[in-house]
């Protein structure tokens, strides 16, 4: 028996990352020695499947690196495997794309992809007068009491804090005021005095239209002379006498009631 000659032969290990690569040279090599008149592998140009001895070429992977034996084409080269992680546009790595960015009235737009696989963010401002753009900025900024609502409008926000009454800031009002009350600076209620052709008396507030003098009394907004008859004859008197006959039978009279009812009561003076 003539002696055997040994040599090292390489089982070809590949690992697909992209279209017609592999992790790993075909020229890599795990020992193993075998009888030059066995058989010898044949991977030449091959990166996967039968190496013709029972052994393989290589293996393909996925993207996500688990080895898949149906991605071994009959030639033994591994199939190109679409890779878009991460990408919502730009070529997929296996001569197709991973999506198409558009406008934003719907129309196809290459141009907004960027070199890392993802669309320029457009800002978006139709129909807005605040609020975000959607890409970071804003659309506006409102003014005043104005504050932006969901839909991008500057809407006004009435200011009625510790207000009863008054403008709200809105063209509307915070409240209206009871009768005699009017409206302050400040937004408060407050009571109007009363006194329109009154010179004394309740000013209905709380207070007084004015004060009569010495030998004067207040007799509904007027200030007239106390215990006298002038302009009472045959009436109520603002005084504790009176001026009608019947004062005569009771002795209550005022002093000047002969003088100021002469003509009233001229039987009895």
């Amino acid at each position: 028996m003539k002696r055997s000659e040994w040599l090292f032969l390489g089982l070809v290990s590949a690992w697909s990352v992209g279209c017609g690569q592999t992790a790993n040279s075909s020229s890599d090599v795990s020992s193993g020695l075998v009888d030059k008149g066995s058989c010898i592998p044949d991977c030449e140009g091959k990166e996967c499947g039968d190496d013709g001895c029972g052994g393989t070429c290589g293996a393909c992977f996925t993207i996500e690196g688990a080895v898949d034996p149906a991605l071994c084409n009959a030639d033994g080269t591994c199939k190109c495997v679409p890779n878009c992680l991460g990408k919502e546009c730009g070529p997929d790595g296996s001569g197709g794309k991973c999506g198409t960015c558009t406008t934003l009235e719907g129309e196809l737009a290459p141009y907004l992809c960027k070199a890392k696989g993802t669309c320029t963010c457009q800002p978006d401002c139709m129909g807005k007068k605040c609020g975000s753009d959607g890409c970071g900025g804003e659309c506006g900024f409102c003014a005043g009491p104005d504050v932006c609502d969901l839909s991008g409008k500057c809407v006004c926000v009435p200011q009625c804090g510790g207000k009863d009454c008054g403008a709200d800031g809105c063209d509307g009002v915070c409240g209206a005021c009871g009768a005699k009350q009017a409206c302050s600076d400040k937004g408060k209620c407050l009571c109007v005095p009363q006194c329109e052709g009154k010179a004394c008396g309740d000013d209905s507030c709380g207070g007084v239209c004015g004060s009569c003098g010495t030998g004067k009394t207040c007799w509904a907004g007027t200030c007239v002379v106390s215990d006298s008859c002038a302009g009472f004859c045959g009436g109520e008197v603002p005084a504790d006498c009176r001026c009608e006959e019947a004062c005569f039978d009771a002795g209550d009279c005022c002093d000047d009631v002969c003088d100021a009812c002469s003509g009233y009561m001229e039987c009895a003076c």
